[in-house]
């Protein structure tokens, strides 16, 4: 039987294990988004937030007319700069904000809870932001609840702080109307992220369906050679045998190139029993049977493989530098692992946020990095690893193995 597969020079891969690349970049996207339109909303409701600071304690203004409001630009940078920790951090504070800014509105007031003019307070022209930002940082059911909690917050604060003619009907109107508008962002919002996963998931899926056919190749091209050395040689060597029962020079030869073809084969089946594919994908399910929160992506030249020995080196190489990477890095630390496998070369980078450390600092009696990643990966023919890291600039650590010539 034969599998036909597409063929390539070089094909990218990604596989997502907690929070795949394409979830990773709509986040980002997502959050300059929401940073651009926080502007917009920001300009709309800053001219009433100054009519109203007279109304209001003076701190309580500075505080939440600070957070509210700059908080959003925050989440935006984060997003720029490529820090999902920072966009959280700033989410997280903004989903809390709006909820206690709005419970605090009526103990902060100096005068009665009213507003002259029928007014409405300055915190429902900017509720669609923080409700767009708990999507980033809520479950699915959470968000939905925060958004319909939020909207009849803001919208009860409304109907109380009102003093006009029929202002309990307009307070009604603002309040479905609030509702509405933040549902709508944040279907938007949910069903981009929804999609994301769901692409991530399937490109996993694609991955495994890709390293599965390749080890089907490998197997059949083995199953190939194979076939041929029992044909061309045992068979033909054993024929010679039943048909001269005295051996002569000839048939001893013959016998002997069979046999040595035998260990030929036996010695080069390591190789191409493991193609890069099948590394990669090992790879994978070792971080993830780790932990789900490395981030993994891998590129993988079609046609390359490795000796058994390199991938169960880089792997158990990759498992400590992750391990040792969670045990030194926050919750929301990003941890990021990168395979790059090439015809003649394999590189795996190990990343993180962390607090970093100096090298001077490390007790040579710690013998995890230098026994089960450095010597590991130099016990290797080809491999070597170096690890980069100094105080406050998180640690880096390099596995690398080159084909012999």
């Amino acid at each position: 039987m034969t599998v036909d597969v597409p063929s390539a020079d070089y094909d990218v891969v990604r596989r997502p294990i907690h929070d795949g690349l394409t979830a990773r970049g709509i986040r980002r996207a997502l959050g300059a988004s929401m940073g651009a339109a926080s502007i917009v909303f920001g300009a709309l409701a800053l001219p009433t937030a100054i009519q109203q600071i007279s109304l209001l304690r003076p701190l309580w203004s500075a505080l939440f007319i600070g957070l509210l409001l700059l908080l959003p630009v925050v989440v935006a940078v984060g997003a720029l700069i490529d820090s999902l920790r920072v966009m959280r951090a700033a989410a997280w504070a903004l989903t809390i904000a709006l909820p206690v800014a709005t419970i605090t509105w009526i103990p902060a007031m100096v005068d009665p809870p009213l507003i002259p003019d029928d007014g409405q307070p300055w915190l429902l022209a900017i509720t669609a932001v923080p409700t767009s930002a708990a999507c980033f940082v809520l479950s699915r059911r959470w968000a939905w609840t925060y958004v319909l909690a939020a909207s009849l917050l803001t919208g009860g604060l409304r109907v109380i702080t009102s003093d006009g003619e029929n202002h309990f009907v307009l307070a009604i109107g603002d309040t479905l109307y609030m509702i509405l508008l933040c549902s709508i962002f944040a279907a938007a919002i949910l069903a981009v992220l929804r999609a994301a996963t769901t692409l991530d998931r399937s490109i996993a899926r694609a991955t495994r369906e890709a390293a599965a056919i390749a080890d089907a190749r490998a197997l059949a091209r083995e199953n190939a050679r194979f076939d041929a050395l029992v044909h061309d040689e045992i068979l033909s060597t054993l024929v010679g045998v039943l048909r001269q029962p005295t051996a002569s020079d000839e048939l001893l030869a013959q016998a002997r190139r069979a046999l040595m073809r035998v260990e030929q084969l036996d010695n080069s089946a390591e190789p191409v029993s493991h193609p890069g594919e099948h590394f990669a994908e090992r790879l994978s399910r070792t971080i993830a049977d780790i932990s789900p929160r490395p981030l993994f992506t891998s590129s993988v030249t079609h046609g390359t493989s490795m000796p058994r020995s390199v991938c169960a080196a880089l792997s158990d190489a990759t498992a400590e530098a992750v391990r040792n990477a969670l045990r030194h890095t926050a919750p929301d630390d990003v941890i990021a692992v990168d395979a790059r496998v090439e015809p003649n070369q394999v590189a795996v980078t190990v990343r993180d946020e962390g607090p970093g450390f100096a090298h001077d600092d490390v007790d040579d009696s710690r013998l995890g990095v230098r026994l089960s990643i450095i010597a590991r990966m130099r016990d290797v023919p080809g491999g070597s690893a170096a690890i980069s890291s100094r105080p406050g600039a998180g640690t880096s650590v390099g596995l690398h193995w080159r084909r012999d010539d």
